[in-house]
């Protein structure tokens, strides 16, 4: 199977691969974030690795999504999204790692992926886990990271962000703020430079994914009552009625040219 390797389109968006006949292409449940981060791993956006792993085939397309591959012979494989580029994990002053988060639904929860950044000699993922059902880890090498200050969050960030953590250091230093109040700040900091997802963010995201797959079944003729497809038929025949008019009268009008 092959895995997207360009951004999804927002929504419901398709993922790039030939399913087997019985399968169903994969669908994201929300659009990808944009490209945040190191400036130097803008060349690793949308490239797509594989990895086997017991009996399953996992493909990280980096800055987009994560999936996995069932290759037993069941009738029913597993075959789903374990997670969408949303943000990163931030531990002092360094990206740490990728959160591919709202994958498929997995009981009451989605499922998601954290992929850990490491040096390496190739860029590879290394291993992966799933120490929590449904939430996964990886472990990515790549030789961008091998430089100690490849991974720092302060150089990637705009100069007004810069001197406001700065001020902030100063602050903390001389006791003029507590560190709940410094991480609280921080994290400000963090969401302004696009580097973590806010929750107002993610509700408009939810609200735009709702809306899309809304569209979608209506499209498809499903509706999730019948209040619902009543008020989808009402369109429908106003439409008709109204196009079923515009015919009678440009006929009348070529009768008419025609006398």
């Amino acid at each position: 199977m092959k895995v997207v390797k360009e951004p999804t389109n927002y929504g419901m968006g398709l993922i790039n691969q030939e399913p087997a006949a019985n399968q169903s292409p994969l669908k994201t449940r929300v659009p990808p974030a944009n490209f945040s981060g190191p400036s130097h791993l803008l060349q690793l956006k949308g490239k797509c690795l594989t990895k086997l792993s017991n009996d399953y085939k996992y493909q990280l397309c980096l800055f987009d999504n994560a999936t996995q591959h069932e290759q037993t012979l069941r009738w029913n494989p597993f075959n789903g999204v374990l997670g969408v580029w949303q943000q990163w994990v931030i531990e002092n002053n360094t990206f740490v790692a990728m959160m591919m988060q709202e994958g498929d639904p997995c009981g009451n929860r989605f499922r998601s992926a954290k992929v850990e950044l490491a040096c390496g000699n190739k860029t590879e993922i290394e291993s992966i886990s799933e120490p929590e059902t449904c939430h996964y880890l990886m472990r990515l090498k790549t030789p961008l990271c091998c430089d100690p200050r490849s991974l720092l969050v302060y150089p990637t960030l705009p100069r007004d962000l810069q001197e406001e953590w700065e001020l902030l250091e100063g602050s903390l230093l001389y006791g003029d703020i507590t560190l709940q109040g410094y991480k609280k700040q921080l994290q400000s900091v963090f969401l302004r430079a696009g580097l973590l997802m806010s929750s107002e963010q993610k509700k408009v995201q939810k609200s735009l994914q709702n809306d899309l797959e809304k569209r979608r079944k209506l499209s498809e003729g499903n509706f999730d009552s019948l209040m619902e497809c009543q008020a989808e038929y009402r369109k429908l025949y106003a439409n008709f009625t109204s196009l079923q008019m515009q015919s009678s009268t440009e006929i009348s009008n070529v009768t008419a040219a025609v006398v």
